[in-house]
């Protein structure tokens, strides 16, 4: 299980390092350092709204990422 959860997080990695690097901030600080929006919005010198526009869009893109990375 230890081994399933370190391979998913490599994955993650480096399909977050694709991407550009304001949607790479927020998903990092939000899946790996598991901040609240508030707190990313605080460190990304945005509002709160902004910041969940960013993260869904990133999310869009990382769905699109890892589609593209498990089809191959």
């Amino acid at each position: 299980e230890e081994y399933i959860i370190k391979e998913s997080n490599e994955v993650l990695y480096k399909a977050i390092s694709l991407m550009r690097e304001e949607y790479m901030t927020v998903l990092y600080l939000s899946f790996f350092e598991q901040m609240d929006i508030s707190m990313i919005a605080k460190i990304m010198k945005k509002n709160t709204r902004q910041v969940y526009n960013i993260m869904a869009r990133a999310k869009k893109q990382l769905r699109e990422v890892l589609d593209e990375s498990v089809s191959v």
